[in-house]
């Protein structure tokens, strides 16, 4: 019995070792910068870490229904309000809550947009691996970030290239073209329950009070769908909004007076709105920030001018993806040019 005693400490302690020696390395291979050549993950979505300090008025986060279908430079334009994105394809609540928590270092968002498709993501499997890589990437980064090792010895050029940028398109996937739904073969349904399950419950509870604690505004939205929206999920959502107090807008209700017509609105057959179509969602959207809380238009203001040169280039990107589907010409420069608040770059590629 003793000996079955030492061993079990043995082991315990072996493992305490490696655990330690994995956190200590975190540090070490965690990007050094939000572009692709820094090693992070997802860093279309990973604008707000180069943006100056406390400039961001207005935060959207979600899945690929929210980097697809919602637009920061519409917003910044017809509002004057800053915004970025931080949607990501197969988001979860607690990736969700991770990126609420990196924006909060830096900045003071007045509103949270929250698409709450997310929550219904994944059976049950999905949502515990899911979480699981969000619980790594947050306490463990090594995990995640193992491969980082490799830019320790990078050539110059790619040293160059790890830093802090920001974009122009701040987080949206900007693709105006046109690829419609085939009735013929529509996107497969998703439907895995239509009650947010408790595994993201919990974090959603969390994530709402991170932003009250904060003083900021939490619209969820429920974003346009071929094939995950259903009465009962609207339900469950709104009734989770009038408990905690928190709007809602539903664009899947006939509720916003905006109609999705899958046959010109989608980019990929149903999976995604195109850019025309996330334009008029923003405005929905930017029309319910104005009339309910009370934001500062920044249009004309000196400081914030990068933000006007940065939609001339949207536009630019916008009508050049214009057409059908794998027939646009395509604009590669990604970059805006603005030197991040927090970290020094090099001024970005022009288109």
């Amino acid at each position: 019995m003793k000996k079955i005693i030492v061993n079990i400490i043995k082991s315990v302690v072996f493992l305490a070792g490696i655990i330690a020696v994995v956190a200590a390395l975190g540090p070490v291979f965690t990007p050094k910068g939000n572009t692709r050549e820094s090693g992070i993950n997802n860093p279309k979505a990973k604008d707000y870490l180069a943006e100056p300090d406390n400039t961001i008025q207005v935060v959207a986060i979600g899945n690929s229904d929210i980097y697809s279908g919602f637009s920061p430079m519409e917003i910044w334009h017809n509002y004057g309000y800053t915004c970025v994105s931080a949607g990501e394809g197969a988001q979860v609540i607690y990736t969700a809550k991770n990126r609420l928590e990196e924006i909060y270092k830096n900045q003071k968002p007045d509103v949270v947009v929250f698409d709450v498709d997310e929550l219904f993501y994944g059976n049950f499997k999905v949502r515990v691996a899911k979480t699981a890589e969000a619980v790594f990437e947050k306490y463990l980064p090594f995990v995640m970030y193992h491969d980082n090792w490799k830019l320790l010895f990078a050539d110059e050029e790619t040293k160059a290239n790890i830093k802090y940028e920001t974009t122009y398109y701040k987080g949206q996937m900007i693709d105006n073209s046109v690829l419609a739904v085939d009735p013929d073969n529509p996107p497969e349904e998703c439907h895995y329950g239509d009650d947010i399950p408790y595994i993201y419950r919990k974090t959603f509870d969390e994530f709402a009070r991170m932003c009250k604690d904060h003083g900021t505004k939490l619209l969820l939205i429920y974003s346009p769908t071929y094939n995950t929206w259903t009465k009962e999920r609207h339900d469950s959502i709104a009734k989770y909004a009038e408990e905690n107090d928190l709007d809602f807008i539903d664009f899947n209700d006939g509720s916003t007076g905006v109609t999705i017509d899958w046959s010109v609105d989608t980019r990929d057959g149903g999976k995604h709105l195109n850019s025309a179509a996330a334009k008029r969602v923003t405005l929905v959207v930017g029309d319910f920030i104005k009339d309910n809380y009370d934001l500062t238009d920044n249009r004309g203001n000196d400081a914030y001018k990068q933000w006007d040169s940065d939609y001339e280039r949207y536009v630019k990107k916008y009508e050049s993806t214009k057409g059908e589907a794998g027939k646009q010409d395509v604009d590669s420069g990604d970059k805006s040019g603005k030197k991040g608040g927090r970290k020094h770059h090099d001024k970005g590629k022009e288109s």
